[in-house]
């Protein structure tokens, strides 16, 4: 994800990186576990959008 890394400061980015490790890592065995990592994730877009001010697409 290098171009998340860019886009982002260094520790959202970082959070999105331990996120999106944790529902590559279930691999569908947790709706739970895949569910919590995507909300987490959309919340640090959306945190990092409120402190940027740029509008991230996706």
């Amino acid at each position: 994800m290098p171009l998340l890394q860019k886009a982002l400061p260094p520790e959202l980015a970082d959070n999105v990186l331990r996120a999106t490790y944790i529902v590559n890592a279930y691999g569908g065995r947790s709706i739970l576990a895949i569910s919590a990592a995507r909300g987490l994730i959309n919340h640090i877009l959306y945190e990092s959008e409120k402190i940027t001010g740029r509008k991230f697409s996706g």
